[in-house]
């Protein structure tokens, strides 16, 4: 997916997320640890959309983290495998930066594919009072790309909401893909 830029808030997000898998013994990175790192590390466009809602991260953690049992994985290292669905989130966080015309995912599409990938942190999300619809609208008004309560454009239709699970495969194999060139991207850049 040439032309998607990981901010570096995002980058660090998706550190925290492995510093949070680590803490809970986990051994991979999934939703759960991608919300906590998110409610953590909220930067002001993402504060902005909770605060919209009503909602403070800082009560949303005091929630969500004792829901999260310790496991019993050795840690072993920065290189901490995502789930499928951890994955999920990611490209489900592309479809939501290219629905709302972004040229760059951000915490606030991070959040949004949160709310739409399912999982538990899904779940615990619309326990919490999220609804997809009224955050992406509250992103856009944040942003400045739209007034105050135009309609959204419609986020790509995500596969694993509605087909098989050949098809599920497919794009968590899509997103490996384009986690694995972003890395390797941003090492080039970096020679």
């Amino acid at each position: 997916m040439a032309g998607y830029n990981f901010t570096d808030r995002v980058r660090r997000t998706l550190q925290a997320a492995r510093e949070t898998s680590e803490e809970l013994r986990s051994g991979y990175v999934g939703p759960e640890h991608l919300l906590v790192a998110v409610l953590r590390h909220a930067d002001r466009e993402t504060l902005a959309a909770l605060q919209a809602l009503n909602l403070s991260p800082e009560a949303l953690l005091e929630q969500f983290v004792p829901t999260l049992a310790p496991g019993k994985a050795a840690i072993v290292g920065p290189d901490l495998p995502y789930t499928n669905k951890g994955k999920q989130v990611l490209e489900a966080a592309m479809s939501e930066a290219a629905g709302l015309r972004h040229a760059y995912v951000g915490t606030e599409h991070l959040l949004l594919g949160l709310t739409i990938t399912p999982s538990l942190a899904a779940d615990f999300l619309r326990q919490a009072g999220f609804d997809h619809g009224r955050l992406r609208t509250v992103v856009l008004e944040i942003l400045g790309s739209a007034p105050p309560g135009s309609p959204v454009v419609a986020a790509p239709n995500l596969p694993w909401t509605n087909t098989s699970t050949a098809r599920v495969a497919l794009i968590v194999a899509v997103a490996a893909l384009v986690v694995a060139l972003v890395a390797l991207f941003q090492s080039l850049k970096a020679t």
